[in-house]
């Protein structure tokens, strides 16, 4: 389940977003801005013990050098668009929901690169199959 959350937000991002996606910082300067994926948590969900089901989070990091915070901002609310979801079936998966439930910007303390922190909270059970 995991991994199949980290891979479809991955193909939604890099479909609809024109700045790099990675699953780590890059040390490489000339990226500026992209995008991270970053850490998630799973609690299993549900009571049904045939269907797998669990409560995902995940973080996403968006980075910039930008002058100012438009770029950022940006970035974060065409995420935050992205990846607000109900009723999805992915991959063997149906997402009952996703969404953001935290978002904040920090300047970080070389006073010029800014981060965008967003976590989303994720619903995801097992789709139903014919037998």
């Amino acid at each position: 389940m995991r991994q199949m959350i980290q891979k479809f937000v991955y193909e939604l991002l890099k479909a609809n977003l024109t700045v790099p996606i990675f699953d780590y910082v890059p040390d490489d300067e000339d990226n500026f801005p992209f995008v991270v994926i970053g850490e998630d948590t799973v609690k299993e969900w549900g009571d049904d013990e045939d269907r797998e089901s669990g409560e995902i989070t995940v973080g996403i990091s968006v980075w910039s050098r930008y002058s100012g915070k438009k770029e950022l901002k940006s970035l974060m609310e065409s995420i935050c668009l992205i990846l607000d979801l109900h009723d999805t079936e992915v991959y063997g998966y149906n997402i009952v929901v996703m969404y953001n439930e935290f978002s904040g910007t920090a300047l970080n303390s070389d006073g010029i690169t800014r981060n965008g922190l967003l976590r989303f909270r994720v619903l995801v059970e097992e789709a139903d199959t014919l037998s």
